[in-house]
């Protein structure tokens, strides 16, 4: 199978399975995104408890294909009038709605440190299980797991680098050499609610740190298992 054709093929399968699991996230009363606490989900779940049911759905379709105009193109999707004001709508408010976090205080770099020290050791300890190996190191406060999926290799990466990140996670599929299926995929990002999902310190404070672990370690679990599903016969 040639690159395009395989990039081509997951697209559209990753496509299809982040709208289902925002339609989940819906149906279920939004599991992940109250657990997230961070600006894009808290701001997502305000917008949402303004929509109807129906509309719910609705939005949540339109903010799964808003990342995603080359796989519309190839299915003939479009967004149509109702879902780009809604788009537009969204995030235009992204700067101006509070969030909690806004009235919490900075802290030293020192302090920033301690956090992410300490992040670092509940996400070890919970993805163990997970992965059932160490990170690699990879320098500049970054570790990747790496995970073989049918013929070709996941890896996720975390990154606790940043002025006030306290960790960042996301997951990238390779298909050979530097040839890359997805990159920077995380729960945010399939949901078209950002282009990464990140914690600052703002987010998550010393009593949130082990569910934030936790929620972590869970989502790097399900994104493991459906990915074995999205490359199944996709093969260099």
């Amino acid at each position: 199978m040639t690159f395009s054709d395989a990039q081509a093929e997951f697209a559209l399968r990753y496509y299809r399975w982040a709208r289902e699991e925002f339609r989940s996230e819906v149906e279920h009363g939004f599991p992940s995104l109250k657990r997230l606490k961070t600006r894009p989900s808290s701001l997502c779940l305000h917008w949402m408890e303004q929509l109807t049911p129906d509309n719910q759905y609705r939005f949540a379709a339109a903010l799964v294909k808003r990342f995603r105009k080359p796989v519309l193109a190839a299915t003939g999707e479009t967004l149509n009038n109702w879902e780009t004001q809604m788009i537009k709508r969204y995030t235009d408010s992204i700067l101006v709605t509070p969030h909690p976090s806004d009235a919490r205080p900075r802290i030293s770099a020192a302090a920033l440190k301690l956090r992410r020290n300490n992040m670092g050791i509940l996400l070890k300890h919970y993805l163990a299980p997970v992965f059932k190996q160490e990170p690699e190191k990879r320098g500049g406060g970054t570790w990747r797991y790496s995970s073989p999926i049918a013929d070709l290799q996941l890896h996720t990466h975390l990154d606790f680098g940043g002025r006030s990140r306290l960790v960042e996670y996301s997951h990238s599929i390779v298909f050979s050499g530097y040839f890359l299926l997805v990159q920077f995929a995380s729960v945010e990002s399939w949901l078209g609610l950002a282009g990464g999902t990140s914690w600052s310190y703002l987010d998550v404070d010393e009593v949130e740190a082990e569910k934030t672990a936790q929620l972590i370690a869970e989502l790097c679990a399900h994104f493991l298992e459906a990915a074995r599903a999205l490359v199944e016969g996709i093969s260099p």
